[in-house]
């Protein structure tokens, strides 16, 4: 148990610097309201619902959590816990989406606690889908991202067949959600949190302790597994953020070989003061292929009006880095004395290849770029 509990602590600990923001929005099921409360209703600050139960779980996980909401009830709750939330007693999930925006865009929350339907009395998820429209035009205009825990409600102490439709379709719906790329996570609170409708339930259709208890430890683990699943992709951005650094730290350091080695064998001649930083700048961003392409389309190179000889042994040393193998030389001599190939093919065909890709590679460069095709449209 220990291991674990320190496990969940380093994952708090690397998911952000701060906490992460936890909504519980809903019905008196979140707020903590009975139909006792009706006619001698409790002080707001005895007032928990799950939320007390799920936050001593989220503590005792070692887990950096910080509920928010427009809402704060439970203050004298013993142990103390975070009192904020959006629960709204006796609002349908069709008055609850009226308020979700505005509710989300105060809280900024990282995840939210979605449980709500109970008052509705029809199996329509419309209202539902509307709260998660919401959430989606906060994450656009935003440029955030929220995740959804999504609770099949609780059923009534004496069961209620509209819930059970209802819950079905809400399930259908977000489903579909799921696989169009949203952040939602389904939990069955209906079946799935082990509530005895029976001895669990305070009055037709509130919880005791004992079943809000029960919902506690459904959403607990629900929040564990996103949790894990965030720090396994924080992970995974970290190897990618190091492994870019990397490249980018072995791209400087080689940025001046191979404008050195173009002075060299192109030009002929040791670089201008300066020239060097400049080229290590533009390969910074820029590719091999476009500053090989500078040096040979230069009026210095051009005027040169060099042999098929020199060109052919240019093209090795220069871009290649080696002296001309035999073979090949004789081969690309061939094509320009019969006219079947000209100096502007070779020299593409010379910057595309594997033994030049892969050099540049080696090296940490950008071998090309997109807008090196418009280079060869002579």
């Amino acid at each position: 148990m220990k291991k674990i509990m320190l496990f969940c602590l380093f994952v708090a600990m690397q998911l952000n610097a701060s906490s992460i923001k936890i909504m519980p929005f809903g019905d008196s099921i979140t707020y903590d309201n009975t139909y006792a409360d009706l006619e001698n209703p409790r002080p707001t600050s005895m007032r928990s619902a799950y939320r007390n139960y799920l936050w001593y779980k989220l503590q005792d996980g070692g887990y950096d959590v910080n509920f928010v909401g427009s809402r704060q009830a439970g203050s004298s709750i013993s142990p103390a816990f975070d009192t904020d939330n959006d629960g709204y007693p006796g609002l349908s999930s069709y008055e609850l989406s009226k308020k979700a925006y505005s509710l989300i865009n105060k809280s900024k929350p990282d995840i939210i606690l979605l449980h709500a339907g109970s008052n509705d009395w029809d199996d329509s998820p419309s209202a539902i889908e509307d709260i998660l429209d919401d959430v989606d035009r906060y994450e656009y205009e935003n440029d955030t991202s929220v995740t959804v825990v999504l609770a099949l409600i609780i059923n009534r102490r004496d069961y209620e067949s509209w819930i059970r439709y209802f819950n079905a379709n809400v399930k259908r719906m977000a489903q579909q959600r799921i696989d169009n790329g949203d952040k939602i996570v389904i939990v069955d609170m209906e079946n799935g949190a082990g509530l005895n409708y029976s001895s669990d339930m305070r009055d037709p259709a509130h919880p005791t302790d004992t079943g809000y208890k029960k919902m506690a430890t459904v959403w607990y683990n629900a929040l564990k597994k996103i949790y894990i699943e965030k720090q396994e992709e924080a992970e995974k951005a970290e190897i990618l953020k190091q492994e870019e650094e990397a490249i980018i730290e072995k791209r400087v350091q080689n940025s001046s070989i191979f404008p050195l080695q173009f002075y060299k064998y192109i030009l002929e001649r040791e670089p201008q003061e300066g020239a060097l930083d400049a080229w290590a700048k533009y390969l910074e961003q820029g590719s091999v292929i476009s500053a090989a392409m500078g040096f040979f389309m230069s009026d210095e190179f051009q005027n040169k009006e060099t042999d098929d000889t020199t060109f052919i042994n240019t093209l090795y040393q220069a871009i290649l880095g080696r002296e001309a193998d035999s073979a090949g030389f004789e081969y690309w001599i061939g094509e320009l004395e019969n006219n079947r190939i000209k100096r502007e093919e070779i020299l593409k065909l010379f910057l595309y290849s594997e033994e030049f890709t892969d050099l540049v590679l080696e090296y940490g460069m950008i071998v090309s770029l997109e807008s090196d095709k418009e280079l060869f449209d002579l």
